[in-house]
């Protein structure tokens, strides 16, 4: 590749998702990480198996192979009726008394958070990003709070 022609760069783990996007950005976005002077056990923890929702495994590359993530993945057969001896079981309906204010407490707590760490996202996007984290993250939290305020969230819980 010219990257390792030129600068002797090699690529060896690929993460691909929507880690974050932004508002005000189009199009698509590259971030490099080197690793050429990191202890193996840093790099290790970009391998390590995680729960975290918004952070996928990456592809670790190895020479002359395919990239893992380059084979499809067949479809998940559509599961059975509900009821049928192969369909899933059916589980009583979750309810939570007071959802809407709970919804609605959090929401707001989450919005004001964000909020006043506005300075701090900036600050840490400005040295690692393009430096609109944190007023991306602001925009979407004063959406919020104003969707809030307005009572134009749908805050029952789902049916």
């Amino acid at each position: 590749s010219r990257l390792e022609d030129a600068d002797g760069c090699v690529v060896s783990r690929v993460l691909v998702g929507s880690f974050m996007t932004s508002f005000d950005m189009q199009g698509a976005s590259v971030s490099v990480l080197p690793l050429r002077d990191v202890t193996e056990d840093i790099v290790a923890l970009l391998d390590k198996e995680t729960t975290a929702p918004a952070w996928v495994g990456c592809d670790v590359l190895e020479n002359g192979k395919a990239r893992p993530s380059s084979s499809e993945i067949p479809e998940v057969a559509a599961a059975a009726a509900p009821g049928t001896a192969s369909g899933p079981a059916q589980l009583p309906p979750v309810e939570v008394e007071d959802f809407a204010d709970l919804a609605r407490a959090a929401l707001a707590a989450c919005s004001a958070a964000l909020a006043e760490a506005e300075p701090l996202l900036t600050k840490y996007d400005t040295i690692v990003g393009d430096g609109d984290c944190g007023l991306t993250m602001k925009r979407g939290a004063d959406e919020v709070a104003s969707r809030l305020a307005a009572g134009s969230l749908r805050l029952r819980p789902p049916p």
